[in-house]
């Protein structure tokens, strides 16, 4: 395919302006790519600040409103799919978008190849912020969103650098922003500026701030700033542009009042078009205290200007910006920006040269097609490498998810070997038929069993019947993550490393769950008998170990599997044969075997079906035993055997490790 067929679909739900610099860079870059002769669609759910003269015709990209998409979207728009059909390559934007979880879906059963821009919110301060809810985003969608893209785009090193460990598997590439020079090729020069904002025409130096007036941009330290070197006598303006909050605006004012610096800060609200480029010239400093911004359009914007800029380190491109020869870098303390503007505004000469450096790198960086020809280079790689659908059948399914192939022959356990794994393939069939990865499937199985221990613990049996069946469904589940997770690992060539193994650790904490609430609630209903709840004591500790100790062992098991180190080989070894279920298929005596077929029937994982018929049986009151009158649920010996076993293998786990520790030592 040569690049002059290219077709690249873009997708951005809202294409409105005062949403700040993704938007932007997204015109910016299908204006460029149409100007080179390549076609263009963008797709949006907003079409509010796109181009009118936008109609797919002369060298002009075409823009389709669709209908908006959740992340559950199974059906696309028509023109959605007649759009996807014609194209090179998806290209999404930002990574937390729904929309882009559907398209992507869509372009993958068509073997479409798509990349995602990130934008700056991979980012270490972008995290930190609704962390939790991001997290799982991406635990359940967004990782497999990232690492099944033909490229991950970045739009600076240091960016792709904080990136990177959210996508292990992934493909990060580096490229900046497309960014327009005309407008600075032809400066206005200040007058227009001057005549619109009275401070400019006074001896005082300017300094400038131009963005979205936002928390993170730290407007708070350029008016310390400012009242620091009132302090000090070096006596500045302050221009604040850009739109806000109201309510932060009214909160940046007062402390403007408090700062003293009333007379010397003045916000400006909403600049554009040749205002700002005059603006910009007109300003000695722009500066722009920053806890977090990615390309950063204004910076470029300032240096095409000729004025040099003050920034932190919060900049991804802050190497580029430095190595420019118009920007300063420091940390970000107001008084570290009060030391480096004092100095610059000292030096007039140095500023002057700085402005004249920065203004000569800008044009020769961004001027030409140096920049979009690099996105045409990527499309092509991408629409190079385009896969064929995926096409999945039982069959592979079997060989490629199970343990020990399609017949489970390394599976100890017989009652999922012979039971279980009958049926299992059909859901893991259609949980890959529906693109599921396997830490959705451990979030719905913790769903399932957390659910179940709700339902035991209220008063109605068939409320525990319906229980019983949930914690059946978590179960099932269980098994279809694994092979979710062994399917992703030999076919698509994804891992999910540890944290898989963590979620599905954590997911096991549900069954303590299960085994507290039924507890609970036959000592509430047998009129709190003590020893029911010397039962669950003895459930709880030392049988609490156990999830856990099974978390240790696949830790080390990933150790052994990644590491040369002898000492992860020796230190793996140390977990070997904790569990007391015993493995029937892998015993030689017969006396293990039968040993072994006991400990899985009545433990783990032979539980789950007597925790189902006990269950059953408890709503026959005809088959109700009665111990010295006192009546005996059938789930209270089902909880007494759990216990005992529970309590056993945290036991041996002790003794056992603790042998091997002083070995070891």
């Amino acid at each position: 395919m040569t690049d002059q067929s290219l077709h690249s679909v873009h997708f951005l739900p809202r294409i409105r302006l005062e949403e700040g610099g993704v938007v932007r860079s997204v015109i910016d870059l299908c204006a460029a790519l149409a100007s080179r002769g390549q076609r263009v669609t963008l797709l949006t759910n907003d079409a509010a600040d796109a181009p009118k003269e936008w109609t797919g015709k002369d060298n002009t990209p075409a823009v389709v409103t669709i209908p908006p998409m959740g992340m559950l979207t199974r059906r696309v728009d028509s023109a959605v799919k007649q759009a996807l059909g014609r194209a090179s390559v998806l290209h999404l934007h930002t990574p937390w978008e729904p929309g882009n979880v559907a398209l992507a879906r869509q372009a993958r059963r068509l073997g479409l190849p798509y990349i995602v821009s990130v934008h700056g919110m991979l980012d270490d301060w972008s995290m930190g912020q609704s962390r939790a809810k991001k997290q799982i985003f991406l635990a359940l969608l967004g990782t497999r969103l990232l690492e099944d893209a033909a490229f991950v785009h970045c739009t600076a090193q240091a960016e792709l650098t904080q990136a990177k460990e959210h996508f292990p598997q992934g493909r990060g590439v580096v490229a900046p922003l497309v960014f327009d020079v005309k407008p600075y090729a032809d400066l206005p020069g200040v007058e227009l500026a001057a005549s619109r904002w009275p401070a400019l025409g006074n001896d005082r130096p300017t300094l400038l701030f131009l963005s979205r007036v936002h928390y993170k941009k730290g407007v708070e330290r350029l008016i310390d700033a400012a009242a620091a070197l009132k302090k000090r006598g070096c006596d500045v303006d302050v221009l604040i542009a850009g739109p806000g909050d109201k309510e932060y605006l009214e909160a940046l004012n007062q402390r403007v009042r408090e700062c003293d610096v009333a007379d010397r800060v003045e916000f400006l609200g909403s600049v554009d078009g040749a205002e700002k480029v005059s603006l910009y010239q007109a300003a000695d400093l722009f500066v722009l205290p920053t806890s977090q911004e990615n390309f950063g359009f204004v910076f470029f914007e300032a240096l095409g200007a000729g004025t040099p800029v003050v920034t932190t380190k919060g900049v991804d491109t802050w190497p580029e910006l430095e190595s420019s020869g118009g920007a300063r870098i420091v940390g970000p303390d107001a008084n570290d920006f009060a030391d480096a503007i004092e100095a610059l505004l000292n030096e007039p000469a140095k500023l002057e040269a700085m402005g004249g450096q920065g203004r000569a790198w800008t044009l020769e960086r961004f001027g030409g097609t140096r920049v979009v020809d690099e996105y045409i280079t990527l499309y092509q790689e991408a629409a190079d490498h385009r896969r064929t659908p995926e096409r999945i059948t039982l069959t592979s399914l079997r060989r490629a998810s199970r343990k020990g192939g399609a017949n489970s022959s390394a599976d100890p356990f017989w009652v999922s070997r012979y039971f279980y794994r009958r049926f299992t393939i059909y859901f893991t069939w259609l949980c890959a038929k529906m693109r599921l990865s396997a830490n959705t499937v451990t979030a719905l199985s913790a769903v399932a069993v957390f659910a179940g221990a709700v339902a035991y613990g209220l008063p109605s049996r068939w409320a525990w019947l319906a229980g019983a069946l949930l914690v059946q469904m978590y179960f099932i589940l269980d098994h279809v993550d694994g092979e979710m997770a062994r399917y992703e690992r030999t076919v698509l060539g994804r891992r999910s490393g540890m944290a898989g193994v963590f979620y599905d650790t954590a997911c096991h904490a549900g069954e303590t769950a299960v085994i507290a609430v039924i507890a609970m609630r036959l000592f509430a209903d047998l009129n709190q008998p003590w020893w029911v709840m010397l039962t669950l004591v003895v459930a709880l500790f030392p049988g609490g170990i156990d999830p856990w100790q099974r978390y240790a062992e696949a830790v080390l098991a990933h150790g052994e599997r990644t590491a040369a180190d002898g000492k992860v080989v020796l230190e793996s070894r140390f977990f070997e044969k904790s569990s007391l279920s015993l493995s029937a298929g892998g015993e030689t005596k017969h006396w293990r075997k039968m040993l072994g077929l006991v400990s899985q029937t009545v433990g783990f994982p032979g539980y789950f079906v007597t925790l189902l018929f006990c269950t059953i049986l408890d709503l026959a009151p005809a088959l109700s035993i009665y111990i010295a009158e006192q009546h005996i649920p059938y789930l209270y010996l089902w909880l007494l055997s759990r216990a005992c076993l529970k309590a056993a293998a945290g036991v041996k786990s002790t003794l056992v490790y603790g042998r091997r520790l002083r070995h070891l030592g």
